[in-house]
């Protein structure tokens, strides 16, 4: 059989879930086109520019005959019809007429193997927030995928982590809060996967020179987001944060948010006042941390603790519908936050002095809400 049809027949055969016989010398293409198939063979940015230069190359050797036949004297003068042996052979398969009895369908997965190839060498250099990144990504993970051990997959995933920490301190300066945003999320999980890759390494010297480089790196990335931190806005703000959290640093987290109508007895009033308190429970509050309501201070702290800080706002202010965010700022810049929250009432204290219309704090009798607080109605 034809070596151009066998092929064609093996891999219409394959893309039905089936194998039909062929010579050994084709198993290679097959191997490829599977491969293909399963989207695990993108080729790299080096093949495509060294498939790009054979194809220029020969175009141009081809461009270069062609030119010169038609510079040489005409066919009639040079070959005589007498002499049949001398005149061309129409049925020999020239590269052209090759080309020409392809199915379109293999010429058209030839030209979009090329098309994919020079895209992928674009997108080789392209940067978070481009339109070209995911594709870039993609061609990160087929790489990573046909690494051929642990240490060259865990270097290959710092080697990611390292580009997403440039790029990210460049969209941090620039204040690109999107491109910032995806190189983060490249930067966590390079490292995460990096980290896994290290881990299946046996114990030895290239265990231990990973480890180092591991340890060395997040450090930097570690110093790096910490600076980042005042530049971005609220909720790259709490997204970074847990970047720093999975990278070691200990981040403040927020367990549980709610807000607490406190309806009092004035007695220099003689009337029933209201005021809400904003309560988040957690853990890793630093002394001076703020309740953050939607990402802006709320109200006046009343108190701070490292795993419960309690703020009280004007009663004139309110709390309700969904769309909030609660949350938590310590000094130093790291956030956490909780789109649910529940809403609950109490009595409060009628021995109270809390002046429910003023934002600077009173002696309160019992800061705390009660423990009536802890129940009620959860709003999400």
């Amino acid at each position: 059989m034809d070596p151009q049809a066998e092929l064609e027949q093996a891999l219409t055969s394959r893309l039905g879930g089936s194998t039909a016989p062929h010579s050994t010398e084709l198993e290679p293409l097959l191997q490829v086109a599977d491969r293909l198939r399963s989207g695990g063979g993108m080729p790299s940015p080096e093949f495509t520019a060294a498939l790009q230069a054979r194809v220029v190359a020969r175009t141009q050797q081809l461009a270069a005959g062609r030119q010169h036949l038609t510079e040489t004297q005409p066919l009639p003068a040079r070959l005589q019809a007498s002499d049949p042996a001398r005149l061309p052979d129409t049925t020999r398969p020239t590269p052209l007429r090759r080309l020409r009895s392809l199915p379109a369908a293999a010429v058209l997965a030839a030209t979009l193997l090329i098309v994919i190839g020079s895209t992928i060498a674009f997108a080789a250099g392209a940067a978070p927030g481009s339109s070209l990144y995911g594709l870039r990504r993609l061609e990160q993970g087929v790489r990573s995928q046909l690494s051929p051990d642990a240490v060259s997959k865990a270097r290959l995933h710092l080697s990611y982590a390292r580009d997403a920490l440039m790029s990210l301190n460049t969209a941090g300066v620039q204040g690109n809060d999107g491109a910032y945003r995806e190189a983060l999320n490249t930067l966590a999980s390079e490292t995460q996967a990096a980290q896994s890759a290290a881990a299946q390494v046996p114990a030895g010297a290239d265990r231990d020179a990973l480890s180092a480089d591991l340890t060395s790196f997040q450090t930097q990335a570690t110093a790096d987001l910490r600076a980042a931190l005042p530049r971005l806005s609220w909720p790259t703000r709490a997204t970074t944060t847990t970047v720093l959290g999975q990278m070691g640093a200990t981040i403040p987290q927020v367990s549980k948010a709610r807000v607490v109508t406190v309806h009092q007895s004035s007695s220099s009033h003689g009337t029933s006042l209201k005021v809400l308190r904003i309560v988040v429970d957690g853990s890793g509050f630093l002394p001076g941390a703020v309740i953050l309501l939607d990402g802006h201070p709320a109200g006046t702290m009343i108190s701070v603790t490292p795993f419960e800080a309690i703020a009280q706002l004007p009663s004139t202010d309110s709390i309700r519908g969904d769309g909030h965010s609660i949350g938590i700022g310590n000094p130093n810049g790291m956030a956490a936050y909780s789109t649910k929250y529940d809403t609950t009432d109490e009595q409060g204290d009628s021995g109270s002095s809390v002046d429910p219309n003023s934002d600077q704090e009173t002696p309160v009798a019992s800061p705390s809400p009660t423990p009536d607080a802890h129940s009620g109605g959860g709003h999400h």
